[in-house]
């Protein structure tokens, strides 16, 4: 028993603080150079293979500089065969890695003679404290790598949450300040017994798999948030659908009431009641003109959104006015541009509810050889503050708040456009650019 015990406190102490400190070195790799291969199973490999380097270049009996240079080499080639990039890139990121990591070892080595008032020098190989004294910085290296590589460079997490930052800065804090407590009972007993060893490891496991857990939630959040924005997608051509249903269901009965109007004024005109059907058809012309269809741009599905969004507005009571160009020709899909309309009238419309004065929605489209502006513009009951091209919002939900700019802001670039909003004067302005340069 006494063997185990000693034996597995012996592997930790040897092992551990080495694997610690190839998972930093990799990290910042991971912060300045590019990934070669998707499959993490050939980053996994590299761990022992780096950590059996550093143990054969320890036990070389040259000088601590031949030493660095032969960990920046064996670095490069790992670096060749792992990462893209120019070989001279590779080198430069190699070196850099290296001797920042002696630099890390050198300034907690001074802390901790300056704490302790001892030096490196006089403490044994065997010397628990020793021990402690590399083991908490190669965490705190590992950890610092990783917080870093979370929110700098090519692998950067950029898709979380804000609550999930805060628990992204604490759990290294923790962990640390536990590993701290628990090493300094190390040097109070003078000895690593089983259960702290199992203590320590179990720490560096859970926080090598929070950190893996991060990187999986921003891929489900990114997941989400695309899922989310599909759904909006989907939902502006199922109102596209439904769009035609209510056009061609008003102009059945605008053609309807038409058929009836004339036969009256037909029945005027065989009994030669002249007057009276002039000003029968006098009394007919303002309603027909309200109730005829105002948007024709010789695109049907368009025209039977705007025309489905016109009567929307009509009916709460918004003034819509409209200045577009011929649509039979457009640079865009005609879901894509379905999806850029639906969304900025359905956000027009929703302001205009709530505005107690002027309610008025002008629509601008500019299409020709190279260019396509579509333009939203409306009135606000209030000007709202507008952050690059994100604006609050005041609704509880919030998470579902914003699809709808948000579907616009991803259509437009993923068709190469540009997409610009401002509010001035109580007036929101949307305008999506879409332009070709010209041969």
């Amino acid at each position: 028993m006494n063997t185990v015990e000693y034996m597995i406190p012996g592997i930790l102490m040897a092992f551990l603080p080495k694997l610690l400190e190839t998972i930093a070195i990799r990290d910042f790799m991971d912060i300045v150079a590019i990934r070669k291969y998707q499959k993490q199973i050939y980053y996994i490999a590299w761990y022992p293979l780096f950590v059996v380097w550093i143990y054969v270049v320890l036990m070389l009996s040259v000088p601590d500089i031949l030493k660095l240079v032969l960990n920046i080499v064996f670095s490069f080639i790992t670096m060749e065969v792992l990462y893209t990039g120019k070989w001279y890139r590779l080198f430069l990121i190699a070196a850099a890695v290296m001797i920042g990591d002696r630099l890390f070892d050198l300034l907690f080595v001074s802390c901790f003679s300056w704490i302790s008032g001892e030096t490196y020098g006089s403490m044994s190989p065997q010397d628990v404290r020793l021990f402690c004294m590399i083991m908490l910085t190669k965490l705190t290296e590992m950890l610092t790598a990783k917080i870093l590589r979370g929110i700098v460079g090519h692998r950067r997490i950029s898709g979380l949450k804000r609550e999930d930052h805060f628990i992204y800065f604490l759990i290294p804090v923790i962990s640390i300040l536990t590993a701290d407590c628990l090493l300094l009972d190390c040097i109070r007993h003078g000895t690593v017994s089983i259960n702290l060893a199992g203590a320590i490891l179990g720490i560096v496991i859970l926080d090598i798999a929070f950190f893996h857990m991060i990187h999986r939630m921003e891929f489900y959040y990114k997941s989400e948030s695309d899922l989310r924005v599909l759904n909006s997608h989907m939902a502006a051509q199922m109102e596209s659908i439904a769009a035609v249903e209510q056009t061609h269901k008003k102009i059945r009965q605008i053609s309807h009431g038409i058929t009836t109007q004339l036969s009256a004024i037909e029945t005027l005109l065989r009994h030669q009641k002249y007057q009276e059907a002039e000003e029968y058809l006098r009394s007919i012309t303002d309603t027909v003109e309200q109730d005829i269809l105002p948007i024709h741009t010789n695109n049907v599905v368009v025209d039977a959104l705007l025309n489905q969004r016109y009567i929307m507005a009509r009916s709460k009571n918004i003034k819509m006015q409209f200045d577009i160009q011929d649509l039979q020709d457009i640079r865009l899909r005609t879901t894509d541009m379905v999806s850029i309309l639906s969304n900025a009238l359905n956000n027009a419309i929703e302001a205009c509810e709530k505005v107690t004065g002027n309610r008025l929605i002008e629509l601008k489209i500019i299409n020709n050889d190279h260019e396509l502006f579509i333009s939203v513009q409306n009135t606000v009951e209030e000007d709202v503050q507008i952050a690059g091209d994100t604006l609050p919002t005041s609704k509880m939900d919030k998470l579902n708040h914003g699809l709808g700019l948000g579907g616009i802001k991803s259509v437009v670039d993923r068709c190469g456009g540009k997409l610009f909003i401002e509010c001035e004067n109580r007036i929101f302005k949307l305008v999506a650019a879409f332009i070709t340069p010209s041969d």
